[in-house]
């Protein structure tokens, strides 16, 4: 048993000692920003777009343009070339060339980083995409797609932040946080995970996936092995394969109520693991963890000294009664980074407002990774997620209350379709059912086809369970996700759909 004291190494690159400049570089804020006199206008008007609203083929409101629909805005020409794969689009015109002076060749724009080819996605959104431009042709969908909760903001959080503009908190803050926030994180973690946590261990970010992307540059190196859940949230084998590590995925089981396999688990294991993600509630199955699962997970990590990053966005969209972190462990506080946030909690995606718990000399760096790449979070945004926490929370259990609710409503209904088959999740708020014989009863390859025939031919939006990951070596089932953050009517809606899809 190796030292439980003993701590991981933090990304090599981080404890290098920067050069000052010797020369004077161009200075973007002279031309670009805070009173310089080249600052570029703000439009005076919003870029619309002719369309309807709603997907009744009579509707004729124009709407507003939408950024999520993926359209580009009116006058604006979507790129001829893709440099990072060096490939032409298909039958593009040839791009324009002004005429150049005389004796002077001018060659094509140099290519991307190599990195950019190795940057994955979220498939959700590509999806939404493709339900919008149906609405806007006029058919009706109902979409599972996104892991979006369809309740607003609690109205007192709202208060909080329209009160902080007022008192002129619109200014740069710390890095790090607001002192007051990373103080109401803390005391918020040490009293739902049943540990101490001081301010300095806590970092807020603009969402969880920048401390998510902060916490990866600064752990690991080119060439370190990095495990993850798979099925699983896409984006953490997107930025292991990013910043140069080797993914490896750890099977989550069916048969276990998609957990893993401890075994399993250990048997990934090399000299070269740096760092282990654990999902739990899990996205997109909706399982959770056991505290025998984490435990074992922690004397994995002291024998073998790696790191964990422990994504804990849903703990508060549980339904059973305990929730186990792996922070709870001996020896973890050491070598883990804990990722929560208040998009799911209290229904504040679009605030992008998350935060990391982590040891305080990571804290430093994870900041200095902040400083390069956001300066800082939103301030007065900052301030109404105080309120979210130290403030009432009827609003946020309410919120699971519902959840739990249509849970229930869209799993028994899955189950009463002829070829689906679904275990009822313990959080989050995700079905993952199996449609292995749906597809054979159908005809379908995969669970590709299936989300892309259900799509058109039923009018239901759900993703295909690669859309969370490369099938592991020996899986042969197929599944799906459906988000049920959305309305019981458009749940009930949606289900008679699919069966008559499924059983035509």
């Amino acid at each position: 048993m190796a030292d439980s004291k003993k701590e991981p190494q933090i990304n090599s690159a981080l404890n290098r000692k920067l050069e000052p400049n010797t020369e004077r570089t161009w200075d973007p804020w002279k031309e670009h920003g805070e009173g310089g006199e080249k600052a570029s206008p703000p439009l005076k008007h919003e870029p619309k777009v002719q369309g309807v609203v709603g997907s009744g083929p009579n509707r004729s409101t124009p709407k507003r343009w939408d950024p999520w629909s993926h359209d580009l805005p009116p006058g604006v020409k979507p790129p001829v070339n893709y440099p990072a794969q060096g490939h032409t689009r298909p039958n593009a015109p040839a791009p324009a060339t002004a005429p150049q002076p005389e004796g002077i060749q001018v060659s094509a724009a140099p290519r991307l980083a190599r990195r950019m080819s190795r940057l994955g996605t979220e498939t959700a959104f590509d999806v939404l995409a493709r339900v919008r431009k149906l609405e806007a042709e006029g058919k009706s969908i109902v979409s599972f797609a996104l892991g979006e909760p369809d309740f607003d903001t609690p109205a007192h959080v709202r208060e909080a932040a329209k009160r902080a503009l007022d008192e002129g908190h619109t200014h740069y803050g710390p890095s790090a946080g607001i002192q007051p926030l990373r103080k109401s994180i803390a005391g918020y973690i040490s009293r739902s995970r049943k540990i101490s946590v001081q301010p300095e261990q806590v970092v807020v970010g603009p969402g969880a996936k920048p401390i998510l992307f902060d916490a990866m540059m600064a752990l690991v190196d080119e060439g370190d092995e990095v495990i993850y859940p798979n099925p699983g949230y896409p984006i953490y084998e997107s930025l292991a394969d990013f910043v140069g590590a080797r993914g490896v995925p750890l099977p989550l089981l069916e048969s276990k109520a998609f957990r893993f396999d401890l075994g399993t688990l250990e048997k990934l294991i090399t000299p070269k693991t740096k760092l282990l993600v654990v999902n739990t509630p899990a996205n997109p199955t909706g399982g959770v963890l056991t505290p025998e699962d984490l435990a074992g997970v922690a004397e994995l990590a002291r024998k073998h000294n790696f790191w964990v990053i422990a994504d804990e966005i849903y703990s508060e969209i549980l339904y059973i009664k305990d929730y186990a972190s792996i922070l709870q462990h001996p020896g973890m506080a050491e070598r883990t980074v804990l990722i929560d946030g208040f998009s799911k909690t209290f229904a504040m995606t679009g605030w992008r407002l998350g935060y990391g718990v982590m040891p305080p000399e990571l804290a430093v760096q994870v900041a200095r990774i902040e400083t390069n790449v956001n300066s800082c979070t939103c301030t007065f945004a900052q301030i109404a997620a105080i309120e979210a926490l130290d403030g009432p929370w009827d609003e946020a259990h309410r919120f699971r209350a519902e959840f739990q609710a249509r849970r229930d409503a869209i799993v028994d209904g899955l189950n009463a379709i002829k070829g689906i088959k679904c275990l009822r999740p313990e959080g989050a708020f995700y079905a993952f059912p199996n449609v292995t014989e749906a597809c054979r009863n159908l005809g379908l390859k995969d669970s590709r086809e299936f989300q892309d025939r259900a799509l058109i031919e039923a009018g239901v939006a759900v993703l295909a369970r690669t859309c969370f990951g490369r099938k592991n070596a020996g899986e042969d089932q197929e599944y799906i996700r459906l988000s049920y953050a959305t309305s019981l009517q458009n749940i009930q809606e949606g289900l008679k759909r699919l069966k008559a899809f499924c059983e035509k």
